[in-house]
């Protein structure tokens, strides 16, 4: 909970001081964004013999790309995919990965200073990845679960049609079940939490 807390409160100012803020004409049309930076896993739970009942992970990177539609000024629709990526810590040895194909909606509000907030909020599933070990020893597999994606983020206008701006976006998964060296290994709900540097483009 307490690594939530921050984005929730970042949401409840950005939505007070877009109270004060004009809003201005937005013809509806097509935008891309592309974003990157680190992410955050939490540790999962593992249910398998000869496996620990836990694992947790060292700070890994996320790479975003959406392809959106301005509905008008407020509101717009997106597809989210990218690629997160994080290797296992301590002794264990490993990796887990995601690759999102999400839709979500966003509300986009003017802020102070030429500033400008969204929140958004996504639906879809993930193609999760895990591996154990390292080299020819690994074991490996793969399996698509529903995911879900929170998102909060500021840009700043560069043009007319592009802006540059930093972002935080919080990714959920289904608990996974996975076949590794011809055992089932079930793992718990995954969450991720990145933090990134964005170009935005308008068509």
């Amino acid at each position: 909970m307490k690594t939530l807390l921050k984005p929730v409160l970042a949401g409840v100012l950005l939505a007070a001081l877009s109270a004060t803020a004009p809003a201005a004409e937005q013809a509806p049309g097509l935008y891309y964004n592309v974003e990157g930076g680190p992410n955050f896993a939490q540790q999962i739970d593992i249910s398998a013999p000869g496996y620990p009942k836990s694992v947790g992970f060292d700070t890994g990177y996320r790479f975003g790309a959406t392809l959106g539609y301005h509905l008008d000024r407020q509101w717009s629709m997106q597809f989210d995919t990218g690629y997160l990526y994080n290797s296992a810590e301590g002794k264990e040895t490993g990796s887990i990965s995601h690759i999102p194909l999400l839709f979500s909606g966003r509300w986009n509000r003017p802020l102070l200073c030429s500033l400008e907030g969204y929140l958004g909020a996504g639906i879809g599933s993930a193609l999760n990845s895990i591996e154990i070990g390292t080299g020819s020893t690994s074991e490996a597999d793969q399996a698509v679960r529903l995911a879900w994606q929170l998102s909060a983020g500021l840009s700043y206008p560069l043009a007319d049609n592009m802006s540059i701006g930093f972002s935080y976006q919080y990714m959920g998964t289904r608990g996974t079940d996975y076949r590794l060296g011809g055992i089932d290994v079930d793992t718990g709900v995954s969450h991720n939490h990145s933090f990134g540097l964005s170009f935005h483009l308008d068509f």
